[in-house]
């Protein structure tokens, strides 16, 4: 593989785990998911390994033992062996550093608060659809109500986000203009949340706390038939 692929290479996978310092084109394609960042990085490091083995096309292509052709290949084999060191240890760098920051099956950035950012789009919704099943096989009892987020992820919001401990389960909704996060989780028997104003601040208190003091900038929305209604009632009078 070209030098090039493998800049890109580490430059995604470095992204992926501090997305706070990845470069404006690599951000709404950023992944949680470390299954295709190891598999990528182990196609590369296969195609490492068939770099190694010489291409003879027929006997007479191998040079002979003292020959100038030889003696230039044996350089040529060095560069290319010191270039392949650094390559598999820099490789060996990336799969620690995914190993080390990988939580329940989900990338978690090197400096984290309680929530890690989805990229928008279809890859957003394809980020949240393997958190969700994450979550799902980490509480094989508990029964996951993918639609919930899937109606919340439709109404569009401005950024996505991930929970981590205090809020494992939840993901973050965020409406700027309407100034409120909506926080849902697809385990059954978990209620949603509206925050308004600092979200990211209040996030930080547990939800019992949450609730008991900062009763006007918190709504609580138990799962009920109504569910759906009192979130777009919100979202309305919020929005005017």
């Amino acid at each position: 593989m070209m030098s090039e692929d493998f800049k890109q290479l580490r430059e995604y996978v470095d992204a992926c785990i501090d997305p706070d310092a990845a470069p404006d084109h690599l951000k709404g394609t950023l992944t949680i998911d470390p299954r295709p960042l190891y598999k990528m990085i182990d196609a590369f490091d296969a195609e490492l390994e068939r770099a190694k083995l010489p291409n003879y096309r027929s006997l007479k292509d191998i040079p002979t033992a003292g020959s100038a052709n030889n003696q230039q290949e044996g350089r040529q084999q060095k560069l290319l062996d010191d270039a392949s060191a650094f390559q598999r240890k820099v490789l060996a760098r990336l799969r620690r550093d995914i190993e080390k920051n990988t939580v329940n099956g989900v990338l978690i950035p090197i400096e984290r608060l309680n929530w890690v950012i989805l990229p928008h789009g279809a890859s957003g919704l394809s980020q949240v659809r393997h958190y969700c099943e994450q979550l799902g096989a980490r509480n094989p009892y508990a029964q996951v109500e993918m639609s919930r987020i899937e109606y919340v992820y439709g109404l569009t919001p401005d950024a996505t986000y991930c929970g981590v401990d205090e809020f494992d389960g939840y993901l973050v909704f965020y409406f700027r203009s309407r100034g409120f996060a909506v926080l849902e989780c697809p385990l059954v028997g978990n209620a949603l949340y509206v925050i308004r104003g600092d979200w990211v601040s209040l996030s930080r208190m547990t939800k019992t706390d949450l609730l008991r003091s900062h009763p006007s900038q918190v709504t609580r929305i138990i799962h009920s038939y109504r569910w759906r209604y009192e979130l777009e009632q919100i979202m309305s009078l919020d929005g005017e």
